[in-house]
């Protein structure tokens, strides 16, 4: 501790002790001491439960069928269900577990008894837990630990009451809440106490700084920003073996009891942006007031090696040394609600997998939980991954698009904000209910509509030639190409097709590359590389042609959020990576020299990263070239299986989404299947 020349403590250290104190204190009785003596009245209150029992087990003894449903118990339980359906004491609860606990029990047992004040008293209790941890003013406030006290001895008086056969335990608990008071502060004990209260108050603030960043989209084809609220569409989940039964985004949080969340959705289904709505709800939403705190972590990140690093993205540099350490924020956090969202673990790599091994293997808050979201292919992989930590999940799968009303709903946020009037015209969604229907019925997913959003504002005329997905597909590929074009002329670049052309070439076989590896995010070196490959077609058309602005256009280019790490640049969306490395296959393929899918560095091993490369090969190689495909269909039928296209459900998805390409009914021949197929022409 530093001092002044004459040896007594500097006001400083003097000041800083004196609030650690009061934060302690207010603290410490809210975390320990509240939960420690109401946890003792709940155990008067169940003093005939056995010890091995589970408290949903115990409820379960005591409630009346013919007055309250299983259904009912588990709904009047919330959140804290999957606490009581495995906790056999109150020893590890905090205050809002015990006042739900004590609430669902006396509901239970329905046995005539007044109990109203008591319960007022421990809600009492509890709304002052949830003041001093989520006030400031209030946890500086060094007269909070007298409320504390006063709170506690009336619940105890009012336990008195409650409990006449117990007044002689009753008393002696009394006085052991005294003698634990009168010990007062002791700042080795209390540092985690003072962790705690620094996260929620100061640490929470830095990261609500940090998540603000994430307030706007930047939408793909220089279409301009659009606040992220305004846009979002809410979504819906089902049970992963479910085809029914749609639940809101929200109600995971209530229907899901297990400490991990899976949720698979196709490419472009609106997995991140579920995640990025969850963050910019978080202070507001009534389904996310259980968490305390929220962290997010990206997959795909290729330089965040440790949960240390994660925090200290969160909370930034300056903060942690204030705590001691990246540790000490983590020790902080594991007696929080945390709730953790790890978005894309279909794009992880061997950097991001270290840190998600290590968030899986420790232990957090009963009441925090990891939110996954993944596309269907790699969802055995999460479920072993959460397997061999010994974890329990629950799985959803995001629900696709399918009906008109839901698709038009989704294009009108957009229209709203792409063709601002006092009173939108609508005719965006007008166009799209014109659209045949069974290219209509493709269009489940929010990036395809995005795209057609896009390909609408910009070139609507394009649209009255479609007559499959394809030429929405190649039509999202040529906007790309405009855009791409208009921006190179702005500084200077011919009007060159042909260098486009080679410029996409450069990009797709990058873009491949990166599947091949799982990757999406550039280093340094790597983004180098990609620069000069581009400098040097460039340079083969124009001189003194910035380079750069090209990447600019085609990447997403991101800050970090603490500000710790420099600029990272990535592929806008995985659709859009998928897209570029397609059109470098098929126009590969289509080159006199006919090379096959392992001369481009597709292995038997990246098959199934490449899913829908390979989809949107079969249907483009289809449609420029009869010839060239039936030469290369046999070893894309060969990539497919190694894709895992081998169960009835993969192969139904294939031939719906390649409805012009008859010869995808030949991947039944790759499954088990007993039932007959009937292929028919046409519609």
């Amino acid at each position: 501790m530093a001092s002044s020349a004459a040896g007594t403590p500097a006001p400083s250290s003097a000041s800083r002790y004196q609030k650690m104190e009061t934060i302690s204190d207010n603290v410490e009785g809210i975390l320990d001491l509240c939960p420690k003596y109401a946890s003792k009245i709940l155990n008067i209150e169940c003093s005939d439960k056995n010890p091995a029992e589970t408290y949903m087990v115990y409820m379960e003894r005591h409630r009346k069928p013919s007055v309250l449903s299983r259904a009912a118990l588990k709904k009047m339980c919330g959140f804290s269900y999957k606490t009581f359906e495995s906790a056999t004491t109150a020893d590890k609860m905090d205050m809002s577990a015990l006042n739900a606990l004590l609430n669902c029990i006396f509901k239970v047992k329905d046995d005539g008894r007044d109990f109203t004040e008591l319960l007022n008293k421990v809600r009492e209790i509890t709304n002052v837990r949830n003041d001093v941890m989520h006030n400031l003013s209030s946890v500086n406030d060094p007269t909070k630990f007298g409320v504390i006290q006063t709170k506690l001895f009336d619940l105890i008086e009012e336990a008195k009451l409650f409990y006449p056969g117990s007044v002689s335990e009753i008393n002696i608990m009394e006085r052991e809440l005294q003698l634990e008071i009168n010990c007062g502060f002791s700042p080795g004990c209390s540092e985690l106490a003072y962790h705690c209260h620094c996260v929620l108050a100061e640490g929470i603030t830095i990261t609500n700084k940090f998540f603000h960043d994430y307030a706007e989209e930047a939408l793909n084809f220089d279409m301009g920003y659009v606040k992220r609220t305004e846009v979002f569409h809410p979504l819906e989940v089902m049970l992963q073996d479910e085809r029914s039964n749609k639940l809101h985004f929200q109600d995971l949080f209530k229907s899901s009891n297990e400490e991990i969340v899976l949720v698979s959705g196709e490419a472009g289904a609106g997995k991140t942006t579920l995640l990025l709505n969850i963050i910019l709800q978080f202070n507001a939403a009534p389904y996310l007031q259980g968490y305390e705190v929220l962290l997010y972590i990206e997959c795909r990140d290729r330089t965040t090696k440790s949960l240390q690093q994660v925090a200290r993205q969160h909370f930034g540099d300056n903060f942690c040394l204030k705590l001691g350490g990246e540790d000490k924020v983590l020790q902080a956090l594991k007696q929080l609600h945390v709730l953790f969202l790890v978005d894309g673990f279909d794009e992880k790599n061997t950097i991001s997998t270290a840190v998600l091994e290590e968030l899986l293997k420790k232990t957090w808050h009963s009441n925090s939980r990891i939110l996954f979201t993944t596309r269907p292919h790699t969802v055995e992989d999460l479920k072993k991954l959460i397997a061999q930590n010994h974890r329990k999940l629950s799985q959803y799968k995001i629900s696709p698009l399918t009906e008109l009303s839901e698709q038009l709903a989704f294009i009108a946020r957009y229209e709203q904000v792409l063709f601002p009037a006092p009173t939108p015209s609508q005719a965006m969604q007008e166009r799209f209910s014109k659209l045949d229907p069974q290219l209509r019925q493709l269009f489940t997913e929010p990036i395809s509509l995005l795209h057609f959003c896009s390909i609408y504002k910009e070139t609507p005329e394009k649209i009255d030639r479609w007559r499959s997905f394809n030429d929405v597909s190649r039509d999202t590929l040529q906007l790309q190409k405009t855009i791409v074009a208009a921006k190179l002329i702005s500084i200077g670049a011919p009007n060159n097709d042909v260098l486009i052309d080679d410029l996409f070439m450069v990009f797709g076989k990058c873009s491949l590359e990166f599947l091949c590896c799982n990757k999406m995010t550039f280093t340094d070196a790597e983004r180098v590389r990609l620069l000069r490959k581009c400098c040097d077609k460039i340079n083969f058309y124009c001189q003194g042609v910035d380079a750069g602005v090209f990447l600019n256009v085609m990447l997403k280019v991101k800050r970090s959020l603490s500000g710790s790490a420099g600029t990272t640049y990535s592929f806008a969306h995985k659709s859009t990576q998928e897209r570029l490395a397609a059109h470098y296959i098929t126009e590969e393929m289509l080159k006199a020299n006919n090379p096959c899918l392992t001369d481009l560095g597709v292995t038997d091993e990246t098959c199934p990263s490449l899913y829908e490369v390979l989809l949107c090969v079969v249907q483009l190689l289809h449609d420029e070239d009869s010839i060239k495909f039936s030469q290369h269909w046999q070893e894309l039928k060969d990539a497919l299986r190694h894709a895992d296209v081998t169960t009835f459900g993969a192969v139904r998805d294939c031939v719906r989404r390649c409805p012009d390409v008859p010869q995808m009914a030949e991947l039944a021949a790759l499954t088990d299947l007993t039932q007959a197929w009937v292929v028919m022409a046409g519609g």
